[in-house]
């Protein structure tokens, strides 16, 4: 079947981070895994948590990574390799809206449907994933969702994610983070709203992607990084995603997180794409 073709899903597993610098603890990653801090790993409201596909003979495949916030009820950031094969189309978009087993109820936001004034804007979007059910129904998990605006989920974002998937089209993997960010650097005020249950969960102030991709044969990283301020004002003018794009080292500033930690800083500053 399409998932097991070739180099689009032979990678090497990095277990533990080993050999990046900076790396503490145990967790296992991959080219698109953020370095996560021994910091961050300490903190009991951020949870690392790996999906994989549950079909017989895609067992061993990885869906995505999330780094999890159970105080915000949001996911920090979502990571995934993108490649023809994890797009082909098996299944139909599921629409199966559901709790993420790896987290209790009260650990997770409740969406079985959204909430006033949103969308539930997924972070790993569903056409990344029709390859098997499972792939495709575990991205309407409620952790990969975000309370999002409709004008910014169905527009600008949504321009953003099919350019994303064009990408993906054309090079042999695409590794891919999508973030969500409650807070920036000149505003540490929370903004939340409720969930299904009443709960409180945290409303992005900004998105944003972090995107690489490798040539095999020379070594050589292509990089760039989308950020999206979280507001309903987006007009006709501003509608390109382009005007968005910065450097991933121009992210890595930004947020705090070391992206593609593998991958050499020089190959970080560039946003050609």
């Amino acid at each position: 079947r399409a998932l097991t073709r070739g180099a689009e899903i032979n990678e090497a597993v990095r277990l533990s981070a080993a050999g990046v610098s900076g790396a503490t603890g145990t967790y296992r990653s991959w080219m698109e895994t953020p370095l996560i801090t021994a910091t961050d790993l300490a903190k009991s409201n951020l949870r690392y948590v790996t999906h994989f596909l549950t079909e017989s003979g895609y067992t061993s495949m990885r869906n995505y990574s999330m780094l999890y916030d159970t105080d915000l009820k949001m996911a920090r950031w979502v990571a995934y390799p993108l490649t023809r094969s994890y797009m082909t189309k098996g299944v139909s978009r599921t629409d199966a809206w559901a709790a993420d087993p790896s987290f209790t109820n009260s650990e997770q936001a409740v969406l079985a449907r959204a909430v006033s004034g949103y969308q539930r804007g997924h972070q790993i979007p569903s056409a990344d994933r029709y390859v098997t059910y499972s792939a495709n129904a575990q991205t309407f998990y409620y952790t990969n969702m975000t309370p999002q605006l409709g004008t910014l989920n169905g527009g600008l974002w949504s321009k953003l994610e099919t350019a994303v998937r064009n990408w993906a089209g054309s090079v042999d993997t695409l590794y891919v983070v999508t973030g969500a960010s409650a807070t920036t650097p000149t505003d540490a005020t929370v903004r939340y709203t409720t969930d299904n249950e009443g709960k409180q969960i945290a409303v992005p102030k900004y998105y944003y992607k972090a995107l690489c991709t490798i040539n095999r044969t020379t070594g050589v990283a292509k990089t760039i990084a989308f950020k999206i301020d979280h507001f309903s004002g987006y007009t006709s003018s501003t509608t390109s995603y382009m005007n968005y794009a910065i450097t991933v080292a121009e992210l890595e500033q930004l947020t705090g997180y070391t992206f593609f930690p593998s991958v050499s800083s020089q190959y970080k500053n560039s946003k050609t794409w």
